[in-house]
């Protein structure tokens, strides 16, 4: 079908209502009646409907994406919940171990000694079931994002591959996201190395704020690393692309409700035209 849109006339320059009320009017019409009409309004007819038929489906691609990324959070959101719930029995050892830690602190005529008797041989094992804990801390429930994205990822890429985007402001950054991550789709590597994949967007991947503060610890693999790890990076940024299409900063091109807002607008030179118009009277 995109072939085919690809080659019909444009229809940009017909009002956003004049263009649905040729669709409606294309839809109650049967063959019979169609064959009547003169041709010119015939294929003008067509050429509209077919058109936002296509939009139509690219409008739902874009809702399926967005989608798909809510119901990741919300089956995250739901795991985290039951981690909490798991880990209940970890949360008091860790904090019986901080007390017995505090309690030591005070001890004479050697407190190192008596750290020593509490931690025992067993630092790295408290280490290591700390930084676990901290990394679900404050309700973070993006590394549960990884495992139901893994059964999703090649539908979400799909929606990627059927859209075409634009961007609704000078910022380019997820228009060149997006692009790195149809590129990179075939690669069996675990993470990326951004100067090799695109050193040209380096700086803005470090720089922009584009993404939070939690989704960053867990794309990046060290905290002045320029290799990312590829799953948790894909996520963020189909994350900004879900983000950006609900706040009209993305757009999608020959969509409809997700098409460029600003093609709705009345140009300024139509205004100042209708405006002179209705001076006269």
């Amino acid at each position: 079908m995109k072939d085919i849109v690809e080659q019909l006339p444009g229809v940009k320059s017909i009002p956003v209502t004049k263009r649905r009320q040729f669709a409606h009017e294309a839809r109650a019409l049967d063959v019979a009646k169609m064959a009547r009409i003169p041709a010119r309004k015939r294929y003008a007819l067509a050429v509209v409907l077919i058109r936002q038929q296509y939009a139509q489906a690219l409008d739902d691609t874009a809702e399926l994406l967005i989608k798909l990324m809510r119901q990741l959070e919300t089956t995250a959101q739901q795991n985290l919940l039951a981690y909490q719930m798991e880990q209940t029995q970890r949360t008091d050892r860790l904090v019986s171990c901080f007390k017995d830690v505090l309690t030591a602190m005070e001890a004479e005529p050697n407190p190192w000694q008596t750290l020593q008797a509490v931690i025992g041989d067993k630092r790295q094992e408290w280490l290591d079931e700390c930084e676990e804990h901290l990394a679900y801390a404050g309700n973070n429930y993006l590394p549960f994002m990884l495992r139901p994205f893994r059964t999703k990822r090649s539908l979400l890429y799909n929606c990627l591959e059927i859209l075409t985007f634009q961007s609704t402001s000078s910022d380019l950054l997820s228009i060149q996201l997006i692009e790195l991550l149809r590129k990179t789709r075939s690669l069996k590597a675990e993470t990326l190395d951004l100067r090799v994949h695109t050193p040209d967007l380096v700086e803005s991947i470090q720089q922009t704020k584009w993404t939070l503060e939690k989704w960053r610890r867990l794309i990046f693999t060290g905290p002045d690393s320029l290799t990312v790890h590829r799953k948790y990076f894909e996520l963020a940024v189909l994350n900004l692309v879900k983000q950006e299409l609900k706040s009209a900063d993305l757009a999608v091109v020959h969509g409809d409700r997700f098409d460029d807002h600003r093609d709705q607008l009345v140009s300024w030179s139509d205004y100042e035209q209708e405006i002179e118009g209705r001076q006269r009277f």
